[in-house]
């Protein structure tokens, strides 16, 4: 399945939504998309992976990219619907402990 990206702007903070596969070609597509949404001046940004069906190693590193240089310009990144492969990976390298990954007890408690 094609790889594909849908931002929503919300008052509070922007959703981008992947779906699909994300290879490592399309890495840099995902990057500029990120760095384009912090530049104009958005402070937390969530990135649903709820629909994403498959994820290259290679781009574990443009996570963490992404996550570095939101931090530097005062943004934060949050991981939101991880599971299968995705999370498999994220946990295997520990990337959990370096990401902000919205977990379900999260959701619920954001609900009240």
């Amino acid at each position: 399945m094609e790889f594909k990206i849908t931002t929503l702007g919300y008052e509070n903070y922007m959703e981008i939504k992947i779906s699909g596969c994300m290879y490592v070609e399309d890495i840099l597509v995902f990057k500029e998309k990120i760095f384009d949404i912090i530049k104009q001046g958005h402070k937390e940004i969530f990135i649903d992976m709820s629909a994403l069906e498959y994820l290259d190693v290679a781009c574990l590193g443009s996570l963490v990219l992404i996550h570095k240089y939101a931090i530097k310009n005062s943004a934060r990144i949050i991981l939101r619907g991880v599971s299968g492969l995705a999370k498999e990976l994220l946990e295997i390298t520990r990337l959990t402990k370096v990401l902000f990954i919205e977990n379900e007890f999260q959701i619920l408690f954001d609900r009240r």
